[in-house]
């Protein structure tokens, strides 16, 4: 794969534009001058993707306010949550997006959590008409657990796209990518980096985290070893899989973007390590899955 191709995969995701969001985190949110900058540079090396939420605080507003209606250069990808909000809101929701993101067109609208559609599968039928309406270009899912996409494959509910965490430390859903390529879906992944967990030095740790540590300390020296980032190998491993269709990556400014751009020139010397990388797997979901770290 050419390094054109791979940092056409990539993707913005877009929380910390609205935000302060991820572990590591330590600037909070993105500054809009700065976020102007990224999407800028984003443009111009090739990446199409901007994955936001409406539960992203002000991230759509973000960047409506500075995409304006000249939005042509990205694939916008918003997600909703129902919550309390009947199905028959759904619509509304997605006109809120519109309103904030200053378009009346997504690339992709996607149901943020599983369960909002397990308690109204009638949720399903609703985007299926927004499809129709040309509202939205494509509908799916964001999941979790393979459990989720189990489900779903048993039904027969076949979305255009499915986000799907995936990392050097997380393959519970790699068993499932051919599959999903051969019935047309688009694979979308993130959490590449674990919310930036990677970042941590073991003694930054929080005790509710040690488990990761053996696995951190592994990839540490495969890195050291190879004169590599841990990111690098991080971004690559993702990048190197051939059923993603995007990746998508938090960054916390515009130096995080060039440096993992940079990083794609290793690709070809990462991919000769995947045996290696093999020992850094992690199955614990309580550390697979942010949701469960505590607060």
């Amino acid at each position: 794969m050419s390094q054109q191709g791979a940092v056409a995969k990539l993707g913005i995701g877009t929380a910390q534009f609205g935000m302060p969001y991820g572990i590591a985190n330590v600037r909070g949110r993105i500054p809009s001058p700065e976020v102007r900058d990224i999407l800028a540079f984003a443009a111009e090396n090739g990446i199409r993707l901007l994955d936001t939420a409406s539960v992203y605080g002000e991230s759509e507003s973000v960047i409506g306010d500075i995409l304006g209606t000249g939005q042509d250069a990205f694939d916008i990808v918003s997600k909703f949550g129902l919550g309390e909000v009947p199905v028959s809101d759904v619509p509304s929701l997605l006109a809120g997006s519109f309103l904030r993101l200053k378009t009346n067109y997504l690339y992709g609208y996607l149901i943020h959590q599983y369960s909002d559609f397990t308690m109204n599968p009638l949720v399903w039928n609703v985007l299926k008409d927004l499809k129709d309406k040309g509202q939205v270009g494509k509908i799916g899912f964001s999941l979790y657990r393979t459990e989720e996409l189990d489900f779903l494959m048993e039904k027969k509910i076949l979305p255009d796209i499915l986000q799907v965490p995936y990392s050097i430390f997380d393959r519970r859903f790699e068993p499932y990518f051919l599959r999903l390529k051969d019935l047309g879906v688009e694979v979308h992944v993130r959490s590449i980096f674990l919310q930036g967990l990677i970042y941590l030095s073991s003694g930054k740790l929080p005790p509710y985290l040690k488990n990761v540590e053996a696995s951190l300390n592994k990839l540490g020296e495969i890195a050291a070893g190879n004169s590599l980032t841990t990111g690098a190998i991080c971004l690559n491993y993702v990048l190197g899989n051939h059923f993603v269709d995007n990746a998508v990556i938090g960054v916390d400014g515009l130096v995080q973007l060039k440096e993992n751009i940079a990083n794609i020139r290793h690709m070809d010397q990462v991919c000769f390590l995947n045996k290696e990388l093999a020992e850094v797997e992690i199955r614990d979901e309580n550390i697979l899955l942010p949701y469960k770290w505590e607060k």
